[in-house]
């Protein structure tokens, strides 16, 4: 990749430009910059490469992605800007405000790229695609650390000290994700069989478990926690209220998935009719359904008032430059489950987040005696009877009269 440290980051710098990036943003990324160049003099390296990059962020404490700090986490992005501008042109898309994707080893990058195309070609969603990639950069870039030179030397118990070192932040998804990723490696004859039985499938009823729901009374605590946010509670969460409010509204009220508010367009709002029509991308069903007045005026809000300046057509968009939209449901989850803890609202052994509200609602509509044909309408679901059903264990009050009798003792 032909260009020194200075010729990179001043590519970067022309896009900062355009892209109105703060002045205090292009400073911070100016100090990285400067400390990598000083470390590729010091090495005597012309031209670096995204692994001088790795090892530069080692060098200042910043190689771990999992456990890196907000400060870690900004060089990793700040090295990441310079490569990704170099091979692409422009500048990556962050999955979420706080993290990016780590680098994958030079020596490990034909397995992901053979695994991106395998997903690309399973017809999986975007977001689907971003989020199992990059469980397999994160255990790739782990594998780097740990001294594994090549996929043919892992062995299970490299696997379970990766678990181990990450079982605090590292979910059960993730982990789904990541046998997905050595299981596809097994398969392909690059890592030893044996790795694909590390983490069996457990099979178990799906309606085994009670969807989370919340009352009526604790959904209003929460959205109102929004409206009396203060500044001194989060600086960077304090000018987003309408943004917030808005989310939190097509949730509760709409029963929107996180991924769909996050890939809300405002071609999708029929303001004069006050209705909503957009294909979900869960069950790319088309959904249609009438905004109430409380919704559509904090929609109004948020883009007259916080929404940053901008041609693109998706209603929520990132607060600092680029201003460009969110990539991840994780956002609205974000939104919501703080809304609930700073209400004081109790979570535990609930989950709480956008699903949950879509829960609530359906189980709010079931006491009111909505029928599960309109419930299932108004949520989406592709298969209105079975989806729907599953509210039907949460209805206490309409099983009561169902119960069987105990009878007398004889």
């Amino acid at each position: 990749m032909p260009g020194s440290v200075s010729d990179l980051a001043g590519r970067v710098e022309v896009l900062f430009q355009a892209g109105s990036f703060a002045a205090n943003s292009r400073q911070r990324y100016r100090a990285v910059w400067s400390a990598f160049s000083v470390f590729c003099d010091d090495a005597g390296i012309i031209e670096p490469t995204r692994d001088d990059g790795a090892a530069f962020l080692v060098s200042v404490g910043a190689g771990d992605p999992v456990t890196a700090t907000r400060q870690n986490k900004h060089k990793r992005r700040a090295v990441d800007y310079l490569f990704t501008v170099a091979e692409t042109g422009v500048l990556p898309v962050p999955a979420s405000r706080n993290s990016c994707r780590p680098m994958v080893p030079i020596r490990f990058s034909a397995a992901m790229t053979a695994w991106e195309d395998h997903l690309t070609g399973g017809g999986l969603a975007v977001e689907t695609i971003a989020h199992k990639t990059f469980v397999a950069a994160v255990f790739l870039s782990f594998l780097d650390e740990v001294r594994v030179d090549s996929l043919a030397e892992l062995r299970v118990h490299h696997v379970h000290r990766y678990a181990a070192a990450r079982c605090e932040g590292t979910s059960l998804a993730g982990l789904a994700r990541l046998r997905g990723f050595l299981r596809f490696l097994v398969d392909l004859g690059i890592v030893p069989a044996e790795i694909g039985g590390v983490f069996p499938v457990i099979h178990s009823r799906r309606a085994a478990a009670l969807p989370s729901v919340f009352t009526v009374e604790e959904v209003a605590r929460a959205l109102d926690s929004i409206t009396s946010r203060t500044s001194c509670w989060h600086p960077d969460r304090a000018s987003l209220v309408r943004r917030d409010r808005a989310m939190f509204l097509l949730a509760a009220v709409l029963g929107l998935r996180g991924g769909d508010i996050v890939d809300l367009r405002k071609t999708d709002i029929n303001w004069q009719e006050s209705r909503l029509s957009r294909r979900q991308i869960k069950t790319g069903r088309h959904l249609v359904l009438p905004i109430p007045q409380e919704v559509l005026l904090a929609l109004a809000d948020y883009m007259k008032y916080e929404r940053p300046p901008s041609d693109d057509d998706h209603v929520f968009l990132l607060a600092r430059a680029p201003y460009q939209p969110y990539r991840s449901k994780a956002t609205v989850h974000v939104v919501v489950a703080d809304a609930f803890k700073r209400a004081g609202v109790d979570i535990t052994g609930r989950r709480h987040g956008p699903h949950a509200l879509r829960h609530s609602l359906a189980s709010a509509m079931l006491a009111a005696g909505t029928s599960y044909p309109v419930i299932g309408a108004v949520l989406g679901h592709k298969n209105s009877s079975e989806a729907t059903r599953a509210y039907l264990r949460i209805d206490v009050e309409h099983l009561r009269p169902l119960a069987l009798e105990v009878p007398d003792e004889c």
